[in-house]
């Protein structure tokens, strides 16, 4: 299949990178050169040029945001080509959030903020948790998750465990659970 718009390149799931084709020299004279390098997103080029745009015509629609010369190259990236032959490799977040081992930045409110790291190895996961640990300065009330499987490995900051039980639940814990009729009298 021969892809040859920017909407049937979006579809295959290609990726584009511009860069700042101007070199050190303008006329006669030396300038510095500009070394402005992004990668593009495929689906708002398909909004802004169109769906139908060639791909040779693309690098002559773009200006560079640093210099503003209109020099400026195209390298269209096709998606990685998997060993089973079926169609494009995930992305590298699909990948991460396919693997047993999660280190996770949680919000002050409880909802995920980010992905920090993952890897098949719990050793790896668990030293790439103690390294954020280090690294990150957490704001108040994030928190870090060490997951495997989904399920909670450690946390930091650790929760923080009430020390005093009410006199209460210590002697009903000393006691044992209720019977249904000590039950149905306590209610009275």
């Amino acid at each position: 299949m021969t892809v040859e718009t920017l909407g049937e390149a979006w579809h295959a799931g290609w990726r584009v990178k511009a860069r700042c084709a101007h070199g050190k020299r303008d006329g006669m004279k030396s300038i510095r050169e500009c070394h402005r390098e992004y990668e593009l997103e495929m689906e708002t080029l398909v909004w802004t040029r169109g769906a139908g745009l060639p791909l040779r015509d693309l690098a002559g629609r773009l200006r560079c945001p640093a210099c503003r010369s209109l020099k400026v190259a195209v390298a269209f990236m096709p998606p990685p080509i998997r060993d089973d032959g079926g169609g494009r490799a995930p992305s590298p977040r699909e990948d991460m959030a396919a693997l047993p081992h999660r280190v996770e930045l949680y919000r002050a409110g409880g909802t995920l903020d980010r992905m920090i790291a993952a890897s098949a190895d719990s050793d790896i996961a668990r030293a790439a948790f103690h390294a954020a640990i280090e690294v990150l300065k957490l704001k108040e009330g994030q928190q870090l998750v060490l997951r495997r499987f989904g399920q909670l490995v450690a946390q930091h900051p650790e929760p923080e465990a009430s020390t005093e039980a009410p006199a209460a639940v210590n002697a009903e814990i000393e006691r044992g659970p209720r019977s249904p009729a000590e039950g149905s009298q306590a209610g009275l």
